[in-house]
């Protein structure tokens, strides 16, 4: 049981973070997905953070755009290293779950940990599940 609970709370983890994005952010019906995208690549230019983190996650799914996992991660990293705690928290589920870099559980650590101090609200509850559990069982 253990063995398919943890990949499971891990995926629910990450579809959180999906349905935080997909909220309010479709694209329009009015004009075309490139033009979308060019809108959102401007306003992240200029620092709009929930641009830039529905930008990236577009480019994780493929919505919108092409898929693009190593572009989402690189925007994801450019917003953690300015602080921000949504981005830290998708960095961590990145690299525990292996989407487009190797699985690695220390950095996936490392991350969770940085969004907790930057009191991310799920941050510290999925940490200690990982713990609880093992990172191996992850």
């Amino acid at each position: 049981m253990r063995q398919i609970a943890a990949p499971l709370i891990i995926f629910l983890y990450f579809f959180q973070v999906s349905a935080y994005t997909q909220a309010g952010d479709e694209c329009p019906a009015t004009e075309s997905s490139e033009t979308y995208i060019q809108q959102l690549e401007r306003r992240m230019e200029q620092h709009d953070a929930e641009a830039a983190l529905t930008l990236a996650e577009y480019y994780h799914q493929g919505r919108c755009t092409k898929s693009d996992l190593t572009k989402s991660r690189l925007i994801y990293e450019q917003l953690a290293k300015e602080g921000n705690a949504e981005a830290e928290f998708r960095l961590a589920l990145i690299y525990l779950n292996g989407f487009g870099v190797p699985a690695n559980k220390i950095t996936a650590e490392i991350w969770l940990n940085k969004a907790i101090k930057h009191h991310h609200p799920a941050a510290r509850q999925l940490l200690e599940y990982i713990h609880e559990i093992g990172f191996d069982d992850c």
